[in-house]
């Protein structure tokens, strides 16, 4: 088990950006249970890095770092990842780069 005082603030981040994904997901899976979010707004890597004006290839490295929440339809299969980004979740992001 790991002490508390050892960790660095670089492990508390990215604690954070997990804990953030893990939040990101129970909301949405607890959504479509009751159907509460019909108007969730899913974006592709495409759409999204265009919204960031980032190529692909930074976007989906602020997906792999967890700076940017997202779901991966071929999470578990092996395959190549295929990214869903929550549009409330980008503009989130967008807020917490802009400040």
């Amino acid at each position: 088990m790991i002490g508390i005082y050892s960790l660095t603030p670089e492990d508390l981040q990215v604690i954070n950006f997990k804990l953030d994904d893990i939040r990101t997901t129970l909301t949405a899976i607890a959504a479509a249970a009751t159907g509460t979010r019909q108007d969730l707004q899913m974006l592709d890597v495409p759409e999204a890095a265009k919204m960031l004006n980032v190529s692909e290839k930074t976007l989906r490295g602020y997906i792999l770092t967890g700076r940017l929440p997202a779901f991966d339809l071929n999470k578990g299969t092996g395959k190549r990842p295929i990214y869903k980004i929550e549009a409330n979740e980008l503009h989130v992001f967008i807020a917490k780069i802009r400040n």
